[in-house]
C-alpha cells in the first residue's frame, strides 16, 4: 500500500505535468492510439431550433439526427487538452486553419502615446461596454484589429477585412430591439445549437456585403477605409472570404456558467468537395465532438469560424451556450456576461473551382432573405414566450 507522502508527491508531480509541461507534450502522454479522452463534462444541447430552420429553408428533415423535437444529452471536451483529429487517429492544437476555432491568448496594449502593455483584465473593467465608441475603439480597433487578426491570419494574406453586429450577451440581458448609436446592442445568451450566418438566403456577392456590412450592422472605425464595391469586387474576382466571430469574457472573474460549446462538425463525404458542407451534406455525428474552453479569462479569444469560401478548410462551427454547466467549486457562480462581434476578411488566396463553395449553382434557401429574416424573427420569439412560460 502506497504511503500518504508517496502519494502526496505523485500528485504534486502530476499537477505539475498538468500546469506546465507543453501542450504537445502533454498530449503525446494522453493521447493513447485512436482512443478518445474521456468528456470533460456532460452536457444537454438543444438541435431541434437548427434542425426547424434546415427544414423549412433547405427541405432536409432531421438535419442532427435523433434531436427533433428535444434536447440531446452530449459529452463535451476539454479543448485546452486538444481536438481529436480522426485522420490522424490523435490529438492535435485547436487551430482555425484545421479545425475552424482557435483560442487567442494576448495581453492587449494601451494604444495611446504610451503604448506601454497592461493586462487583459484591466481592459475589461476599463471599458465602458454599454458605450459602442468606446468598444469600438480601445476593444476593436485596438485589440482584435491589431492583435487578434494578425494572430489567425498573416499580415501579408489579408487584402481587407471589417467588423459588424458587436453585442454584449448575459444570461439577464434582453434582447435589443435594434442598434443604437448610443447603446450597445444587448442579447440573452443564445441557448440553442446554431450558425450566426448563413450566406445561402443571399442570392449572390451584393446581396451578402450589403446584408451584412450595412452602415447599420458595421461597426465605424475612425481609422478603417471602408469600400463596399471593393468587397464585392474581390468576391466576383474569387478571392477566398471568411466569417469569423470573436467571444470575449466582460468579467475579471472565469467564466463558470454557461461557457461558450463549440461542435466540431465533421460531414458526410461526398465526391463533390465544395458539397461536402453545410447545407448540401448531413453531419456524421459519430465523429462531430462537442468542444469548451473551460474557465475562459480577460486573456483570452475565442475565435471561430462562421463560413469559408474554400472547402478544404473547416467551418460552420455550430455553437451554443452550455446553460447545464457550472463550474464553480465553492458556491453559485456569477452569471455569464460576453462581449461577441463578427468579421467578413478577404484573403489574397484565390478558391480553386473544386473547393469554391461561393458558386451561382450552390445550394441556396428556398426562402428569399426577406422570407428568412421574418422566419427567424418568429422563431426567435416564440422560444423566448416558451422559455417565460
Amino acid at each position: 500500500m502506497s504511503s500518504p507522502k508517496f502519494v502526496c508527491r505523485f500528485s504534486t508531480i502530476i499537477l505539475y505535468l498538468i500546469c506546465h509541461v507543453p501542450m504537445a507534450l502533454c498530449l503525446s502522454l494522453t493521447a493513447g492510439g485512436d482512443n478518445l479522452l474521456p468528456g470533460w463534462k456532460r452536457a444537454c444541447v438543444d438541435y431541434s431550433a437548427a434542425n426547424e430552420y434546415i427544414s423549412v429553408h433547405y427541405g432536409m428533415d432531421n438535419y442532427f439526427a435523433g434531436a427533433q423535437q428535444t434536447t440531446t444529452e452530449v459529452d463535451v471536451r476539454n479543448a485546452r487538452n486538444g481536438v481529436y483529429n480522426f485522420d490522424q487517429q490523435g490529438y492535435v492544437q485547436p487551430k482555425l486553419s484545421d479545425c475552424g476555432f482557435q483560442l487567442i491568448s494576448t495581453s492587449p496594449k494601451n494604444h495611446d502615446d504610451s503604448n506601454k502593455d497592461y493586462d487583459a483584465s484591466q481592459l475589461i473593467r476599463t471599458i465602458d461596454w454599454n458605450n459602442p465608441n468606446d468598444v469600438t475603439k480601445h476593444y476593436i480597433s485596438s485589440y482584435l484589429r491589431n492583435e487578434v487578426i494578425p494572430s489567425c491570419f498573416d499580415q501579408d494574406e489579408i487584402l481587407c477585412f471589417a467588423f459588424w453586429n458587436p453585442t454584449v450577451r448575459g444570461e439577464d440581458l434582453p434582447m435589443s430591439s435594434d442598434r443604437s448609436a448610443n447603446v450597445t446592442k444587448t442579447a440573452p445568451v443564445a441557448a440553442t445549437v446554431h450558425i450566426d450566418t448563413d450566406i445561402n438566403a443571399c442570392a449572390n456577392s451584393s446581396e451578402l456585403v450589403h446584408l451584412l456590412l450595412s452602415d447599420k450592422n458595421r461597426v465605424h472605425e475612425d481609422d478603417a477605409d471602408f469600400d463596399e464595391n471593393q468587397f464585392i469586387r474581390l468576391i466576383e474576382q474569387g478571392h477566398r472570404f471568411v466569417l469569423l466571430n470573436f467571444w470575449q469574457t466582460i468579467l475579471p472573474e472565469p467564466v463558470q456558467r454557461a461557457p461558450l460549446g463549440i461542435l466540431s462538425v465533421k460531414y458526410q463525404k461526398s465526391k463533390n468537395i465544395a458539397a461536402a458542407a453545410f447545407p448540401d451534406a448531413y453531419p456524421d455525428l459519430e465523429k462531430s465532438l462537442w468542444y469548451c474552453f473551460p474557465d475562459m479569462i480577460p486573456q483570452e479569444c475565442l475565435v471561430f469560424k462562421q463560413y469559408d469560401r474554400d472547402a478544404s478548410y473547416a467551418s460552420d462551427i455550430w455553437h451554443c451556450g452550455l446553460s447545464s454547466i457550472q463550474t464553480s467549486i465553492t458556491g453559485p457562480a456569477k452569471k455569464r456576461k460576453n462581449f461577441d462581434v463578427r468579421a467578413f476578411v478577404i484573403l489574397k488566396e484565390q478558391v480553386s473551382r473544386t473547393t469554391n463553395r461561393f458558386v451561382p449553382t450552390r445550394r441556396k434557401s428556398e426562402l428569399t432573405l426577406d422570407e428568412s429574416k421574418c422566419f427567424c424573427s418568429e422563431q426567435a420569439q416564440r422560444r423566448r414566450e416558451d422559455d417565460q412560460k
